[in-house]
């Protein structure tokens, strides 16, 4: 397996310790905001002399290519996506692909690309809230004077309308949206230039970096900004408070789409049929979505526990953040 590290050992490591310590098929799914903060590093390492212009338009000109080769031009036979990278854009454009490590440890370049990631993921999720507040919005409004029972104690309370049952789940999506936009806020700070915990002797320009992707300014402290994990934890906590409002309308699907409330019939298309009772209307989509949801909540227990031990400066535990991360990511995308 290659690696960009070695250069002091005098055997290889074992294949056991190798398969153990991979992440590349984890970090594929930030492929291309590894390049993007790859590009932004370049062109700062060459408007500040570091290495000249001409150098670094021969490696943004390589990353580039590697981002119209898509993932499928990269060897998969390394440690992590950065290697992947970097080895590829050496065969692209030779021994000055090396140059791009200048001032940079992939402390730094994982913290940006972690974060670069969840902020395209956010403006997805918030777009599927939206798309949902509308569906409720517009049935609300279809139902507004349809009477249904409301419940405490889950028996018979007082007479609502669905309408204004359905404005319920509006308003709790609504609070998970403005979790999602304040997350973006707080996540939208660069660790790019703390290299490995205490910065670099070079003089590069974070600011630079910063601004050109789109963070609002850099983080502080370099050792804070290598060793931060709050901001994935902010995400997994936002991910469990999102699928526990969907569980909670999938439970009522479920109950409502029973002989016994006959409230509301499930289309086709997000029900399943028994292959030995022909009769049989499942609600699988939305006992799927309830079941998950101890998914998504254990996610976030994990890396709450993976951190609580933790002391300052990268460790290599943090390497299992992201896996939990693109699962909840992933779950609440397509339970919304």
């Amino acid at each position: 397996m290659k690696k960009l590290w070695g250069g002091a050992f005098s055997e290889s490591t074992a294949d056991l310790v190798d398969r153990f310590g991979q992440s590349i098929k984890t970090d594929l799914h930030f492929w291309q905001e590894d390049l993007i903060g790859s590009v932004a590093h370049a062109r700062m390492l060459g408007e500040t002399g570091i290495i000249s212009k001409d150098e670094a338009k021969i490696l943004i000109d390589g990353l580039e290519k590697i981002h119209e080769e898509g993932p499928r031009g990269l060897d998969i036979d390394v440690e992590d996506v950065h290697t992947a990278i970097e080895l590829r854009l050496k065969e692209l454009v030779g021994d000055v692909a090396g140059k791009l490590h200048t001032a940079r440890s992939r402390n730094d370049q994982v913290a940006t690309a972690a974060r670069l990631f969840l902020h395209n993921e956010l403006l997805v999720v918030l777009d599927l809230i939206k798309s949902l507040q509308g569906v409720l919005l517009e049935q609300a409004t279809i139902h507004k004077d349809a009477l249904m029972p409301g419940y405490t104690h889950q028996q018979h309370a007082q007479p609502i309308t669905l309408g204004f049952h359905l404005m319920g789940h509006f308003w709790g999506l609504q609070r998970n949206g403005w979790r999602a936009e304040r997350l973006f806020e707080l996540a939208n700070y660069s660790p790019l230039g703390a290299a490995a915990l205490a910065g670099t002797g070079f003089p590069i320009d974070r600011h630079m970096t910063s601004q050109e992707l789109g963070f609002t300014a850099p983080i502080p402290n370099a050792l804070d900004a290598t060793s931060d994990r709050s901001f994935i934890l902010d995400a997994l906590h936002m991910c469990a408070l999102i699928m526990i409002d969907l569980s909670r309308i999938s439970q009522e699907l479920v109950l409502w789409s029973g002989r016994e409330f006959g409230f509301v019939k499930l289309h086709d298309s997000v029900t399943t049929g028994s292959s030995i009772m022909p009769q049989k209307r499942n609600p699988d989509m939305a006992e799927l979505i309830r079941g998950r949801t101890g998914r998504v909540i254990a996610n976030w227990v994990t890396i709450a526990t993976v951190m609580k031990g933790l002391p300052l400066g990268y460790n290599r535990d943090t390497q299992e953040d992201k896996p939990p991360l693109f699962d909840s990511l992933g779950k609440i995308k397509d339970s919304l």
